[in-house]
């Protein structure tokens, strides 16, 4: 469906898509062409870019899930959550109330086929992902769903890795950890 319609607010093109909004109607998306998403069915209480194929929206009453770029719900409509970030490295941080937070990939499959439930989760950087888990501090998660070091590595906080290396406080000494699990105090 080739859309003449004005929008109310429209938003920069990411992957080939632009929110749009319409006030009585609520958010929607258009592809490069000017077609609206969903055969213009598909209209949501709020949405956010496409990210790595799939795109963060809210529905109120539901919660927040994605759509991919033909405006399906990712778990067949049934996946909703009462927080979730957009996607990075193939992961998107999903909380759950009652249960804590954890990583949820595009087919819309709970890590560790949902037993992986944290206090906090953070976007994935270079294949890890850092959680916190009260009590022990911070940590990282491959994709795989298995904590560094055999989930013996706890710091009291902890930096995303970069460029092969994160940096972190144990005890107000600083370290810096490679993706091997190896620890290095820093001088």
């Amino acid at each position: 469906m080739k859309t003449d319609n004005w929008f109310d607010n429209a938003y920069r093109f990411s992957e080939g898509f632009a929110c749009v909004y319409v006030s009585g109607k609520g958010y929607s998306f258009i592809n490069q062409g000017g077609e609206l998403i969903g055969h213009g069915k598909l209209w949501l209480d709020y949405a956010h870019d496409f990210r790595e194929g799939l795109a963060r929206v809210q529905v109120r009453g539901k919660g927040y899930s994605f759509i991919n770029q033909r405006g399906e719900f990712i778990g067949d409509g049934n996946l909703w959550f009462d927080y979730a970030d957009s996607f990075r490295e193939g992961f998107c941080v999903a909380r759950v109330i009652g249960k804590g937070e954890t990583y949820v990939n595009q087919r819309g499959e709970f890590m560790g086929n949902g037993g992986i439930w944290f206090d906090g989760c953070f976007s994935f950087h270079e294949g890890f992902g850092r959680v916190e888990l009260d009590g022990n501090g911070y940590s990282f998660i491959n994709q795989r769903g298995e904590l560094i070091c055999n989930g013996n590595l706890w710091f009291d906080y902890v930096y995303d890795f970069s460029e092969g290396f994160a940096v972190g406080n144990i005890n107000d000494k600083r370290y810096i950890l490679d993706k091997e699990g190896i620890l290095y105090e820093e001088r």
